[in-house]
């Protein structure tokens, strides 16, 4: 009897997680160069969620919405496909939901499924 199947990406190691998040988030970056005023979308989510989220992501949605109204706009972008531990950090917690098209995320995330 052969074992279960298991979807691949239900067993994947938390640096595919953190590269595919990175992949969503430079095409983040891209939307946004080409049109800045869609930053609104990441602070009304800040705005929102930090109002309703738990005790543990409040510091960062505080932090994301410092670095979206404080940062020049160039390194803001450079930072969301940033390849350090503290961008992987605050990806987990990202608030640019809202940004790519559901067609979008779906290009990349089987993108990634090939990897």
């Amino acid at each position: 009897m052969s074992a279960p199947a298991t979807k691949r990406s239900s067993t994947r190691r938390h640096d595919w997680i953190d590269e595919r998040s990175r992949g969503l988030h430079e095409a983040v970056a891209e939307k946004i160069r080409r049109n800045p005023e869609l930053l609104h979308v990441p602070l009304e989510n800040v705005e929102r969620w930090s109002n309703t989220g738990n005790e543990a992501t409040k510091p960062l949605f505080l932090e994301w919405k410092r670095i979206i109204q404080t940062w020049p706009l160039e390194k803001l972008l450079a930072f969301l496909s940033e390849r350090s531990e503290r961008a992987n950090q605050l990806r987990q917690a990202s608030p640019f939901t809202g940004i790519l098209s559901r067609q979008e995320r779906n290009e990349i995330f089987q993108r990634y499924e090939t990897l």
